[in-house]
């Protein structure tokens, strides 16, 4: 229920399966099952044009396909592991017919030829720029206030805990410097520290 101001009382929200908000399909589930449905669809179209124009037109119009109509919807709304097999299936059959590659060869030169990350790098790169511009202030200011800048951070002295179960030559293990807010992490099985 939500209170509507047009109506001047509570309106039952409508429930759907699905919405699109800003290019990205959310589901129900938050399974991204819809949104993944809908890139394999308008890649797999792109993959037919360019099968069908590898021998027709030069080695470089292909790539210059590609960039425009595949990359951008593997790039935008990283979707969960799961669901991105399909779109990795593709994404290398893209890059076979490109190429004119057997479709059982190994993609990875193929990516490394075109300058192109593999599906799952994508998102290590997204995660970097993201950390860079948090780091360099660039980032919008609500993504900035859940990181804390450690530049200015002075380590802890390494901590010596005492373990009973050892002989007196191993009675104590330093702890390494860490720079989480829980400073001590107090394992409850000494057994992992030392053979009894």
């Amino acid at each position: 229920m939500i209170f509507d101001n047009e109506q001047n009382k509570n309106v039952a929200l409508e429930c759907k399966e699905f919405i699109k908000y800003l290019g990205i399909l959310i589901d129900n589930n938050l399974s991204w099952r819809q949104h993944i449905d809908h890139i394999t669809i308008k890649i797999s179209q792109t993959i037919g044009l360019i099968s069908k124009l590898q021998h027709l037109v030069p080695k470089h119009t292909p790539i210059n396909i590609y960039l425009p109509r595949v990359a951008p919807y593997l790039s935008y709304g990283q979707a969960r592991k799961s669901y991105l097999d399909k779109l990795l299936k593709l994404h290398k059959q893209a890059l076979r017919f490109i190429y004119f590659s057997d479709p059982n060869q190994h993609a990875s030169p193929l990516f490394s030829n075109a300058g192109i990350l593999l599906l799952q790098f994508s998102y290590y790169e997204v995660t970097a720029n993201l950390m860079y511009d948090t780091r360099h202030r660039n980032s919008p200011r609500n993504i900035q206030d859940l990181f804390q800048d450690i530049s200015n951070f002075t380590p802890i002295t390494p901590v010596k805990v005492t373990h009973s179960c050892c002989s007196d030559d191993r009675k104590t293990t330093p702890l390494s410097k860490c720079r989480m807010s829980q400073q001590k992490v107090i394992f409850p099985a000494e057994s992992q520290f030392c053979a009894q």
